[in-house]
C-alpha cells in the first residue's frame, strides 16, 4: 500500500494509512507488541512518535505500507534514502541543504528527496569535472 508523505502529525498519518488497510488499533498493536492505548494515544497525539527506527518499521510491517511516510511525520530520514543522503552531503554539503531545507518547507515527499539529493549530486560532479577540466587545461600550458 502507497501512502503520501505529508507534513501531518505522526498520529494522522499512522491512523490514515492503518484505516486504509481497514485495520483496528488492536490489530496493529498485537502486531507490535504494544497495548491499543499505546497506538490509540500515538494516533491522538497524546504521545510522541516511536523514536526507535526499528519501532517505526515493524508498525509499517504491520499496517503492509510504505514506512517512508511514517519517518517522515516523525521527522526522520527514511533508511533507504539514509546513504544517498549523506553520499550527496559529503559530495556537497551545500547544495544538499539547501534541497533538504526547500523539501522540509514545502513538505514534498520522499521520492522528491530522492531526486533533488541525486540531482545535487550530479550538479556537483559536473561541478568537480568542470574544476578538473580546467585544472588540466591550465597545466597543459
Amino acid at each position: 500500500m502507497m501512502i503520501k508523505p505529508t507534513k501531518q502529525p505522526f498520529g494522522e498519518v499512522l491512523r490514515k494509512a492503518r484505516t486504509t488497510a481497514r485495520l483496528s488499533a488492536t490489530a496493529i498493536a498485537k502486531a507490535i507488541g504494544k497495548t491499543q492505548s499505546y497506538i490509540s494515544q500515538i494516533e491522538s497525539g497524546a504521545i510522541h512518535p516511536p523514536e526507535s527506527p526499528e519501532r517505526i518499521e515493524q508498525i509499517a510491517q504491520a499496517i503492509g505500507c510504505d514506512p517512508a511516510p511514517l519517518f517522515i511525520a516523525a521527522g526522520l530520514v527514511p533508511p533507504k534514502l539514509q546513504s544517498d543522503l549523506l553520499r550527496a552531503y559529503s559530495q556537497d554539503p551545500t547544495a544538499t541543504a539547501q534541497a533538504l531545507s526547500e523539501l522540509s518547507a514545502t513538505g514534498s515527499t520522499s521520492v522528491s528527496l530522492n531526486v533533488k539529493v541525486r540531482d545535487a549530486s550530479v550538479s556537483d560532479a559536473n561541478n568537480r569535472d568542470q574544476r578538473s577540466d580546467k585544472h588540466e587545461h591550465r597545466n597543459s600550458e
